[in-house]
């Protein structure tokens, strides 16, 4: 009677282990081969996330990254400092080639102060000038 038992638990313990990879198949895998501008130079740096969780990646020098994503369903968000967020299903694709557009309407509210100090007349007086 012990050995039948034991015979049922190794049995049980081999489904158990032979059902793990069945679990890890739901996640899928992307892959983008380049992320790029409109007029067609890559973008490194990009920030990719998958929507409404905390997973993400950044793309390489070559705009090139690789994610993996929870379900088909999946969401991407394609982040870029002066350009337009891009949203992408996942759906059956392992591969996504990205091109951004610029955002040219946040560029002129940019302003890049060094470090010192400087008198409010001395700053606001060059601007004055150009005029």
């Amino acid at each position: 009677m012990k050995n039948c038992f034991n015979k049922r638990i190794d049995l049980f313990l081999l489904v158990l282990i032979m059902s793990v990879p069945i679990w890890s198949w739901s996640q899928i895998q992307v892959i983008g081969k380049t992320i790029s501008a409109e007029d067609g130079g890559i973008l490194p740096g990009v920030n990719v996330l998958e929507e409404g969780t905390a997973n993400g990646v950044v793309s390489d020098f070559d705009g090139n990254y690789v994610i993996t994503v929870s379900s088909k369903e999946s969401v991407l968000l394609y982040s870029y400092l002066g350009h337009l967020t891009v949203r992408e299903s996942v759906g059956n694709r392992t591969t996504i080639n990205v091109s951004m557009a610029e955002d040219v309407s946040d560029l002129d509210e940019v302003v890049v102060i060094g470090y010192g100090s400087v008198k409010k007349s001395d700053f606001f007086m060059p601007l004055l000038m150009v005029r």
